[in-house]
């Protein structure tokens, strides 16, 4: 289950299809007319809410919202009852962190997508969130892979990482290449990482 904290504009067709079949399963879930899923990190944020299944009606109506908008026909109907309810807060770490995790699954299933989002600049986040300061929250399981925000700086050898992230093949090679490129440099990562 992902619940993104990242406003759905930047899913692909797949992952806001996706988003909303999760989420009516977090629904079900935060109404208890479920069994599976009800210990489910993503749901933490949602259980501390004043009004978790009010909470949840609101980010479920911002991904039909998205869906009407590329003239997908999700059922409406499906979402419980919504009214204004405070917004969750969400850190820059995590918006970071999901960005880097979506940019990683584009990269591979739908590069046009990936293309278009490296011209991202700020993040928004899902509109039944508010940005505050911080890390990754400590609810995400992290998935290894290197971020897709790791930068290599003109010349010196190092190399600027706001997430390092360990996972796939691909991130693998890449990481082991640049290991290898970086044998003889001194600097805060170089040589013995």
């Amino acid at each position: 289950m992902r619940l993104w904290s990242i406003h759905p504009k930047y899913l692909d067709a797949v992952g806001l299809v996706a988003l909303w079949r999760e989420s009516l399963l977090a629904q079900k879930v935060l109404k208890d007319q479920t069994e599976g899923y009800k210990n489910h990190p993503q749901l933490k944020r949602f259980r501390m809410h004043t009004h978790p299944q009010r909470a949840i009606a609101n980010y479920l109506m911002t991904v039909w919202e998205e869906s009407k908008s590329r003239g997908y026909h999700f059922d409406k109907r499906k979402i419980g009852k919504k009214d204004a309810t405070k917004k969750i807060p969400v850190t820059r770490g995590q918006l970071r962190y999901e960005f880097g995790r979506l940019c990683d699954k584009l990269k591979r299933r739908d590069p046009q997508r990936y293309q278009q989002l490296q011209s991202v600049k700020e993040i928004d986040c899902h509109r039944s969130f508010k940005i505050i300061e911080g890390e990754t929250e400590d609810w995400e399981k992290i998935k290894v892979s290197v971020s897709q925000r790791c930068t290599s700086t003109a010349g010196v050898g190092s190399v600027q990482v706001s997430q390092v992230r360990v996972g796939t093949w691909d991130s693998l090679i890449a990481l082991n290449n640049w290991r290898i490129s970086q044998k003889n440099v001194k600097g805060p990562i170089g040589g013995g990482w």
